[in-house]
């Protein structure tokens, strides 16, 4: 977990992307030679536990809250077009 936190950071991928930009070739890529010249310090087991104790409700709530946007995302692109197209009606005395 701590690795793909790591790598999600707004500035990790940040860097990465300047330096696939900045790569020669036909499309910008990021190659397994280029990350392994990234350094990384991994904690030792116990305070990687406490680590991983402290996080995993954060990143639980995380995944459930992206769950549940793209189950409102789903449900605004099965609705939308229903209500511009007059499909699906709201009632006069509803309040949106």
């Amino acid at each position: 977990q701590i690795l793909y936190l790591w790598l999600t950071m707004e500035e990790t991928i940040r860097n990465l992307q300047q330096i696939a930009e900045n790569r020669s070739g036909t499309f910008p890529q990021i190659t397994f030679s280029i990350l392994s010249n990234y350094k990384f310090a991994i904690p030792n087991r116990e305070i990687l536990k406490k680590l991983e104790y402290i996080l995993t409700p954060f990143l639980d709530k995380q995944y459930e809250l992206e769950s549940q946007n793209q189950k409102l995302r789903d449900l605004r692109d099965t609705l939308l077009p229903k209500l511009l197209s007059g499909e699906i009606e709201i009632p006069d005395d509803m309040e949106v």
